[in-house]
């Protein structure tokens, strides 16, 4: 058998290397998105959180992590969790709010506590699932949101 070129093996190692770099590169990415509190977030939804926060930085960062929307047809979640601290609760006062008077208000909606979590809805239906950090969300904004995104329980 031949030997290959010394300008094949390079050019095969350049590949490796640029392989390598680039799913290192995605992940490196991925997990920035996680930390700012964006798990993947349809590109559609960043401009519908414009409307619910008026932070243009916020947004930008969204539109970074977004992917194109995977679900056309609109379909809502069926059911959502807020995660939170209960130990650091007194530092988002909106988000205090909400579980003490308004969660009663979404009945396909539960609570976890997490030590040390910051307040972050994970919504999901079926397979899919999407997850944002509410760390400074308006008690409101949290409202309108889970209105635009979460299914009415149905009352038997």
């Amino acid at each position: 058998m031949p030997q290959p070129q010394r300008s094949t093996r390079w050019l095969l190692a350049v590949t490796c290397c640029y392989v390598l770099f680039s799913s290192v590169k995605g992940h490196e990415e991925e997990n920035a998105c996680i930390e700012l509190g964006f798990d993947q977030p349809d590109c559609a939804d960043c401009g519908r959180l414009r409307d619910y926060i008026k932070d243009e930085d916020l947004v930008a960062e969204c539109h970074g992590c977004c992917t194109q929307a995977k679900n056309e047809s609109g379909d809502k979640f069926r059911s959502a969790t807020l995660e939170v601290c209960s130990h650091r609760l007194r530092e988002f006062p909106h988000v205090e709010t909400f579980l003490k008077e308004r969660i009663s208000s979404y009945p396909n909606m539960q609570v976890k506590y997490y030590f040390g979590a910051p307040p972050r809805l994970k919504l999901k239906a079926g397979a899919k699932s999407e997850t944002i950090r509410i760390d400074h969300w308006k008690t409101e904004h949290i409202e309108e949101y889970l209105k635009d995104k979460l299914l009415a329980s149905q009352s038997s």
